[in-house]
């Protein structure tokens, strides 16, 4: 079954037919009813709530075959939580930036405020992590030096112990034409070396 391409697009709809027909035939395919949800949910293609549904069928069709009626949706949730008598909400927001604007809600009267799930958590984490003293950070690496050529073979220099120092080859580096030599001709070839490895 081929479902690569575009998504909510009514030319899927006989491809979203024939995958919920499959679905329907499988039960390890099938979403448990909609009187399981723990939680009110509301469709991307009416904006109503789902009830006496399949949620399987839901599913596919708002992602294959419809366009998404968002500004349908979020109008729905806002009559929704108006009829709650309550008028602040908070929504948690997951995933990349802030799809969920405001007018509905200030039309409906309600205060909204809206909380990042994932920074929340990163936060929460790191507020509660303490490091042991003995901690390293890498924070990002990448390398090529002598006797390694990537992480995993500088790894390998370091777990035993290999000092790769040498004296620098003149046929690699004339240091007896640097202006250092030039200004102390007593200048070892090992400390430059030194500098030059580092």
């Amino acid at each position: 079954m081929h479902l690569r391409g575009k998504v909510h697009n009514p030319e899927n709809a006989e491809l979203a037919k024939e995958l919920c027909e499959l679905c329907d035939g499988m039960e390890s395919l099938t979403l448990p009813g909609c009187e399981y949800l723990q939680v009110p949910v509301y469709s991307n293609i009416t904006g109503r709530r789902l009830q006496e549904c399949s949620l399987t069928h839901e599913a596919v069709l708002t992602i294959l075959a419809s366009r998404c009626e968002w500004w349908t949706l979020l109008n729905e949730l806002a009559s929704a939580l108006k009829s709650t008598g309550v008028q602040a909400h908070t929504f948690a927001m997951f995933g990349i930036g802030d799809c969920v604007p405001l007018m509905p809600f200030h039309q409906a009267r309600l205060k909204v405020s809206k909380i990042d799930i994932h920074r929340t958590i990163r936060e929460a984490e790191l507020s509660e992590y303490t490091f042991p003293e003995d901690a390293i950070a890498i924070v990002g690496a990448a390398c090529r030096l002598p006797g390694a050529n990537n992480l995993e073979e500088l790894w390998d220099l370091m777990a035993g112990g290999v000092s790769k120092a040498e004296e620098i080859r003149p046929d690699r580096i004339p240091l007896h034409a640097s202006f250092r030599a030039s200004q102390d001709p007593k200048v070892s070839y090992r400390v430059l070396g030194f500098f030059l490895l580092c």
